[in-house]
């Protein structure tokens, strides 16, 4: 759901809610594939940060971000990129769990809390993170202490339920938890695509410097919902001038060329990936698994057909 429908508590439809939007009760074996999704215990440690013990999910990558910042390093193409904290990690659907790239996406902010020394910390995910029957319980009991309240009307309730969910919802799950976030509506106007905004805004955001008191080891990643759906903006890039060819249009790209890097819940951690990360590689040796990089890029040209955009910061937009 998305903050469009925030002050109308109409009771929404499948256009906004999904397939499921009028169910009562998910299938009990989807339940059970839930509540199931717990893993290994792993020690782990992200850069300087101390070690911690954590319950990882089942679909849950960790250390992906070091991978992709070394991929960054050594792309001939890339003349510049930021990351955000190494905690921050990718968290992909289940074949049986489809729909609920919105929990994936609050996943992963909440791995960032979790992991970031400098994070606030709550202990709904101090070691191990709320799977996505909990994080409907978040929900809906910020929905009754008044955390965009009129959602629980809109939706019916989504506690056990296949219900889409979004960036309302992703603010609620994160008040509730008593951490400090901040959304962004961002629209296509006379002056400027949204598209364009967007690129500017994280662009500001990921290439900062640190300012006093904040982790050196990388921002806060950011909830970034549009079309339907949700994914989180975990680095970006620039690059030198090139020539990109877009499905049916050939176009000279611009002198400022950007990239997103993002976490797709659909788009699964590769063997690749894991190979990168398990093993220390040589420079020459890491230019072999550049094409990785392509299912985590998001390009100017991709979202240029999207005239709205919603993100979730957990900093304040006005220092950047």
């Amino acid at each position: 759901m998305t903050t469009d429908v925030e002050n109308d508590t109409r009771r929404l439809g499948r256009d906004v809610l999904g397939p499921h939007a009028f169910e009562k009760q998910m299938p009990h074996w989807q339940k059970r594939l839930i509540v199931d999704q717990r893993g290994f215990l792993n020690t782990i440690q992200y850069g300087s940060e101390p070690k911690m013990s954590i319950l990882m999910m089942k679909n849950e990558s960790y250390n992906t971000i070091p991978v992709l910042q070394a991929l960054s390093s050594v792309d001939p193409n890339v003349t510049s990129f930021g990351y955000c904290h190494p905690a921050t990690n990718h968290f992909h659907k289940r074949a049986s769990l489809s729909g609920f790239c919105g929990y994936h996406s609050i996943s992963s902010l909440l791995s960032y809390l979790r992991g970031c020394s400098t994070a606030p910390k709550h202990h709904r995910y101090a070691t191990h993170l709320p799977n996505i029957l909990e994080i409907q319980d978040i929900i809906e009991e910020g929905w009754r202490a008044g955390i965009n309240s009129k959602a629980l009307l809109q939706t019916g309730g989504i506690r056990g339920t296949r219900k889409y969910i979004g960036t309302s919802e992703a603010e609620t799950c994160l008040k509730t938890l008593n951490v400090h976030c901040y959304v962004m509506c961002i629209q296509s106007n006379k002056e400027k695509m949204a598209c364009d905004q967007v690129m500017e805004r994280l662009e500001r955001y990921f290439m900062r410097e640190p300012a006093i008191g904040e982790n050196m080891l990388g921002k806060p990643p950011v909830y970034f919902q549009y079309s339907g759906h949700s994914t989180v903006v975990v680095g970006f890039e620039t690059w030198k001038e090139r020539k990109l060819v877009v499905p049916g249009v050939v176009q000279m790209a611009s002198e400022h060329l950007t990239e997103l890097v993002v976490f797709d819940s659909a788009r699964p951690a590769t063997e690749e990936v894991r190979k990168v990360r398990d093993e220390a590689m040589p420079f020459e040796k890491l230019k072999a698994f550049l094409p990785v990089m392509a299912g985590y890029r998001v390009s100017r040209y991709e979202l240029q057909k999207y005239d709205r955009f919603e993100l979730v910061f957990l900093e304040d937009p006005k220092l950047f």
